[in-house]
């Protein structure tokens, strides 16, 4: 069937081609051609011929495709084995080999985003999905987060998180990076910061 334009069914328009990238979780942005036909006779402009959906999909689901192998080589990075997650998760033998040559669902595209935001929440997975090993590794990772943070705005910086059964201490040390009286070291100590969520500060 041939493209017409809708408002006077006219075939006499010119068509215009632009590309677009978009952005893709831990992948490199989808890029896709949208095609605008604009008609001579009437004036019209707009998608004539209903091509620029389809090919907004296709793009994206191929370059979501092809993040995969970006998150897995990131995972590799960090010293994580592919087998060691297909164990972790109970996943059936070669699963990440069949994601990586094509065979992904949506669902497992989530998991690997997941897996690649929160490498950590292998562990726990690891271990049954222990809530006490949950809670565990939920703090030891807000103990990094906190001091990656506090370590971009400060000169100095000492985290120590101990995790006990029924406590965590976590002491924090820092110096501010701007110029200050001596009395203007900060110096806090957060204690007793109990696993159900308790917390006291001197």
């Amino acid at each position: 069937m041939s493209t017409i334009c809708p408002s006077c069914g006219s075939e006499q328009f010119e068509e215009s081609i632009s590309k677009h990238l978009l952005p893709i979780v831990y992948g490199e942005p989808a890029e896709w051609e949208e095609k605008i036909q604009h008609c001579q006779i009437c004036g019209e402009s707009g998608d004539f011929a209903n091509e620029n959906d389809s090919a907004i999909e296709s793009a994206i689901e191929s370059a979501k495709k092809q993040s995969i192998n970006s998150m897995l080589d990131g995972l590799s990075e960090l010293g994580i084995k592919m087998t060691y997650i297909e164990r972790a998760l109970e996943l059936p033998a070669r699963t990440i080999a069949r994601w990586k040559s094509g065979g992904s669902s949506a669902a497992s595209i989530a998991l690997l985003r997941t897996i690649r935001t929160f490498p950590w929440i292998l562990e726990v997975a690891d271990s049954d999905f222990a809530p006490k090993i949950a809670k565990m590794k939920i703090v030891q990772e807000s103990g990094r987060l906190l001091y990656d943070v506090m370590e971009t705005n400060t000169k100095a910086v000492s985290i120590a998180v101990e995790v006990g059964m029924n406590a965590v201490n976590i002491t924090a040390s820092l110096e501010l990076d701007h110029r200050f009286n001596p009395e203007d070291m900060i110096t806090p100590t957060i204690e007793n910061l109990a696993i159900s969520g308790d917390l006291s500060c001197t």
